[in-house]
């Protein structure tokens, strides 16, 4: 027997507005883009996708001055061992959150710290969501990062969001969705001065899934030195079935050396930064309430990398 997700919440602890959660616990923050998966779990393509562990070992403080809301975390991500002669890898960070009355309007800013022995990266950001009109959905997310990335150089990294998506007032709930995310990338001739890459931290996007599979990693192209560009539509054609296809191009930021991929030697690439595309089809049974069933047919299309 394997226990997980095991923690203890204390409400109005103190004075009513404060919340404490001590244990493993899930946190996700925004669109899971800093702050959402320890990285307990590989990114895999077999079943064992649908047991990841992604909770944190974290004590969560939330105060709820509502519309205002503020969280404090301290995460142990990993601890080693002191023969190691190296430092655990802790996450610090504060998210001020505001919910508007109109337009289900929402945002938020935040600065997460990623303490890891000579690496410590902080990640500053904002995030902002609004409903203009019914149906209608927009999205958007910037975040710098800075601090050391080695003993010798500097983080100096960006990253961003635009979403958008549309549901069709019908009983089959049609939706359109597009979407653009940026992750900025090193040179690869650069091994001085500032480093560029954006570090993933604890992000938990899965935005095309072959490609994230293969490509994952600082710089190698997917969740880090990339740009996106995402369309995809949905339908529920019948009563607790779903239908969603969704179209991913992937350009890298900064093209590698020409050899073997910096994700693995199983791959080569060539000084192109058109890196490819891929499309995802996935239908989706709701069995039950807590019962879900699913199937996933994937391509991905390389490009001229």
């Amino acid at each position: 027997m394997e226990l997980d997700y095991v923690n203890i919440t204390l409400k109005e602890m103190f004075y009513s507005p404060l919340t404490l959660t001590i244990g493993r616990q899930e946190m996700i923050f925004g669109n899971a883009m800093v702050v959402a998966n320890s990285g307990q779990s590989t990114t895999s393509l077999t079943a064992d996708d649908y047991s990841a562990r992604t909770g944190f070992d974290a004590i969560r403080a939330t105060f709820d001055y509502e519309p205002w809301t503020v969280d404090l975390i301290y995460s142990k991500i990993d601890e080693v061992y002191e023969a190691e002669d190296q430092e655990d890898e802790d996450l610090y960070g504060i998210n001020v959150g505001y919910q508007f009355d109109s337009y289900e309007a929402e945002a938020e800013s935040y600065l997460f710290v990623k303490d890891a022995d000579a690496k410590d990266i902080y990640t500053l950001g904002a995030r902002g969501s609004i409903s203009p009109v019914e149906g209608l959905e927009l999205g958007a997310e910037i975040a710098c990062q800075f601090g050391d990335y080695s003993a010798s150089r500097d983080q100096k990294a960006w990253a961003g969001e635009l979403l958008s998506s549309y549901t069709f007032d019908n009983e089959y709930q049609p939706a359109l969705r597009a979407g653009y995310y940026y992750r900025s990338g090193n040179k690869a001739a650069k091994t001085t001065g500032d480093y560029e890459g954006w570090d993933p931290m604890y992000e938990d996007q899965v935005l095309g899934r072959i490609y994230d599979a293969l490509f994952a990693g600082l710089n190698c192209g997917c969740n880090s030195n990339v740009h996106i560009i995402n369309i995809g539509a949905s339908i529920n054609p019948i009563k607790d079935v779903s239908l969603n296809i969704d179209y991913y191009n992937y350009t890298l930021d900064e093209k590698f050396a020409t050899g073997a991929h910096p994700a693995s030697s199983d791959y080569t690439v060539t000084d192109n930064d058109d890196a490819g595309d891929e499309v995802d089809v996935v239908a989706e049974y709701a069995y039950s309430e807590d019962v879900t069933f699913g199937v996933e047919l994937n391509w991905f299309f390389p490009g001229n990398m």
